[in-house]
């Protein structure tokens, strides 16, 4: 989550910009890109994925 500036990230040659109060979902091992042009902070969250759990 962002919680200060703003976050470049380019998935799948898509970018896409998250600023304050955005969240961005990765799947593991999900290939992308992050940039930043201003000073930011951000909160990551990791969570372990049960395959077999039925979430997604």
């Amino acid at each position: 989550m962002i919680t200060r500036g703003e976050l470049i990230m380019i998935l799948h040659g898509v970018e896409n910009r998250y600023g304050p109060g955005d969240g961005y979902p990765l799947e593991p091992s999900q290939e992308h890109a992050a940039r930043f042009e201003v000073d930011t902070a951000e909160i990551e969250f990791w969570f372990d994925v049960d395959p077999d759990d039925g979430v997604t």
